[in-house]
């Protein structure tokens, strides 16, 4: 995976709040990736939430 977004890209203040919502849901399930993290892995798995939960818990 090598998609280049920065950390300030992925500040919850540029972010929409459906996005916002689903990195925490995201989070509640896959536990220690950082919100960047699950925004880069959304990006690359066409921002499917189940495929991104999915390759962050293979992690």
């Amino acid at each position: 995976m090598s998609l280049s977004v920065s950390k300030s890209d992925v500040a919850t203040h540029t972010l929409p709040a459906r996005l916002r919502t689903t990195i925490q849901s995201i989070k509640e399930i896959v536990g220690n990736h950082s919100d960047h993290d699950i925004y880069v892995m959304l990006k690359d798995s066409n921002m499917d939430p189940n495929e991104t939960a999915q390759k962050l818990l293979t992690l």
